[in-house]
């Protein structure tokens, strides 16, 4: 799925509608990664085989997943506008999931409200495990859409071929 791209004139417009990414997982080498970069690997060391069950995605790693999963689905278009994220507001983690677990997210669009010349977009987000009762992940999420105040856009960087590790061969 390509995601929608919008422009500042459109935010106000989407508001009540809800954008999904119907099937996703999380594999164990995220979730080392995640906990390896955050910490908690460090913390819990002696304790994190037995305080979770094998598997588990944290909370917070579902909360991370919320940025990307929203521009799979919608984007502002980066030529007229760009968006900073904001915060976060009541973020609920109701039932755990697993690397088992077939995941979805959905986004509802609750507000656009004007500020600074541009919106600020309040998203609902919720990530859920196909067959739960309970989602996994809510949270309303804010991001600040402003205007660019100047036409010179200049097109994402290209990536980097270099060797990110020094001394070693590709």
């Amino acid at each position: 799925m390509s995601p929608r791209i919008l422009s500042m004139a459109e935010l106000p417009d989407i508001v009540g509608s809800t954008f999904t990414v119907d099937s996703f997982r999380v594999n164990q080498d995220e979730i080392d990664t995640f906990e390896d970069v955050t910490g908690v690997t460090a913390v819990y060391e002696e304790t994190l085989a037995t305080d979770y069950p094998d598997g588990m995605i944290e909370g917070f790693h579902s909360l991370s997943l919320c940025d990307f999963l929203l521009h799979q689905c919608i984007r502002v278009d980066p030529t007229e506008c760009f968006s900073y994220n904001y915060g976060v507001d009541r973020v609920r983690f109701p039932s755990s999931m697993t690397i088992n677990d077939e995941l979805s997210f959905s986004v509802e669009i609750v507000e656009a409200t004007p500020r600074n010349g541009g919106y600020l977009m309040r998203y609902r987000c919720t990530i859920a495990a196909t067959g739960s009762d309970k989602p996994g992940m809510v949270a309303d999420w804010l991001g600040l859409c402003l205007p660019r105040t100047s036409t010179d856009f200049k097109p994402p960087r290209e990536k980097s071929t270099v060797n990110p590790t020094p001394g070693m061969k590709e």
